[in-house]
């Protein structure tokens, strides 16, 4: 662990911050969701990088939370980020995926009904962030079409087929099996598995992490 004191890099800057955030995600790998939550929560009280408000560990902090089925807690870590945050586009896209998340959750969709047209109206900023507000929301027909779209992309097609593959799984919550089980449907769907087979292939590999290390 690194002390109390700076950590610097070679470069001078300080990164406790992705050091406390890398072992949250690996204490959630491990299943020990409460630890994760303390950890990642740490982590966003450090400054990142040159900023006084940290807002990448709030935003995985709040993703973490929804992990843990603390969705109130998710959406208050969010909220606390205040009504701008200095985000960039795909930071934004991020924010809005947890919001979804957190209100799915809490059997509130019409609530996160402007956070999922967030990620729609600017999916191009950032896919990943944009397939798991799907994901949250169930919506298998959505997510099938627009992995359909990415197939057909020069620019997409190669993270659409990474994410459509298969990988070994790390320790899962309910939220994580119910996004597993979404996420299924769309691969066995037969006009995404047409898709797949017009521009190349997906795998199965016996390896940890794969896609869904983005969608925590």
């Amino acid at each position: 662990m690194p002390s109390r004191g700076r950590s610097p890099t070679p470069r001078g800057e300080d990164i406790r911050n992705w050091v406390l955030n890398d072992k949250a995600y690996a204490l959630r790998d491990l299943g020990r969701m409460d630890e994760a939550a303390a950890t990642m929560a740490e982590a966003a009280k450090l400054k990142e990088g040159q900023s006084e408000t940290n807002v990448s560990q709030n935003i995985n902090l709040a993703g973490i939370l929804n992990a843990a089925a603390r969705h109130d807690d998710a959406l208050a870590t969010l909220e606390a980020m205040g009504p701008k945050p200095n985000l960039s586009d795909y930071g934004h896209m991020w924010l809005a995926a947890e919001r979804v998340c957190a209100h799915y959750g809490r059997k509130q969709p019409q609530a996160g009904a402007e956070a999922l047209k967030f990620t729609a109206d600017h999916a191009s900023d950032n896919e990943t962030a944009r397939a798991k507000a799907l994901l949250c929301a169930g919506d298998a027909d959505a997510l099938a079409a627009r992995y359909i779209v990415r197939l057909k992309s020069a620019d997409d097609r190669d993270s659409a087929l990474f994410e459509l593959s298969r990988f070994r799984r790390a320790a899962h919550t309910p939220f994580d099996d119910a996004i597993s089980r979404t996420f299924d449907q769309v691969r066995e769907r037969a006009d995404v598995k047409a898709a797949v087979a017009q521009v190349g292939q997906t795998g199965t590999f016996p390896i940890w992490g794969g896609a869904l290390i983005d969608f925590d």
